[in-house]
């Protein structure tokens, strides 16, 4: 696949194999490996090798459990990223409900990074944070046309703590978005998004309110 971010100029390439597994009436499974290869602002950066499973448990016609592992091991491809060279882990557990007049999720998610970090003759700095992530999102159907959506997030990252270091952030976000679909294609999004993130580490420290109206088209 290919990806384009310009405001931050990032590409992406990649090639992935993917398997699906149908274990009973219940129980549908999912294992994937993917390459890639990132270039940030007309650099190298990373390659980065994942290996991931995820299975679906179906409590009932509208009810499900979601179990996802990922695995990544991150490839420097310059000596100015070798710091964040390492290997990340996620494991999630998610519950799922859905009918006609709304979907309601909520998840779990932890994260382990082990980096090379950083050495600087500043001090010593670490990239590889413990991070715990318990999410919920509800969205309305109004009608065909008209969705509300609500989206909370606590996230806790406790990074090891170095002789210049010992960073602990609590994180959160709330969202809310109105979307009115013209037709399956067509849309508009009014949205209100504001964070938080409270650290240890006063540099860390910030809120953040945005808004934005949105206009996307499917081709």
């Amino acid at each position: 696949n290919y990806r384009t971010e310009s405001l931050f100029d990032e590409y992406e390439y990649g090639a992935a194999i993917k398997n699906y597994l149908k274990i009973n009436n219940d129980w549908r499974a999912q294992s994937f490996l993917k390459i890639s290869k990132i270039n940030y602002g007309g650099e190298d950066y990373q390659t980065i090798a994942k290996l991931g499973a995820k299975a679906k448990y179906s409590i009932s016609r509208n009810e499900g459990i979601y179990l996802r592992y990922g695995y990544e091991d991150i490839k420097s491809d310059s000596v100015i990223f070798d710091y964040l060279e390492g290997w990340r882990q996620k494991i999630r557990a998610e519950y799922r409900q859905y009918n006609k007049k709304f979907i309601g999720k909520i998840y779990y998610e932890l994260e382990l990074n082990n980096r090379n970090d950083l050495s600087t003759t500043a001090g010593d700095f670490s990239y590889s944070p413990t991070r715990n992530t318990l999410r919920g999102k509800y969205i309305r159907i109004f009608s065909k046309k008209w969705h509300l959506t609500g989206d909370l997030a606590y996230r806790v990252s406790d990074y090891p703590a170095t002789a210049n270091q010992d960073r602990t952030d609590q994180r959160s976000k709330a969202s809310v978005y109105v979307d009115y679909r013209f037709d399956k294609t067509f849309k508009l999004r009014m949205k209100a998004e504001n964070t938080d993130n409270q650290s240890t580490e006063d540099i860390f420290d910030y809120r953040r309110s945005v808004y934005t109206v949105a206009l996307s088209k499917l081709f």
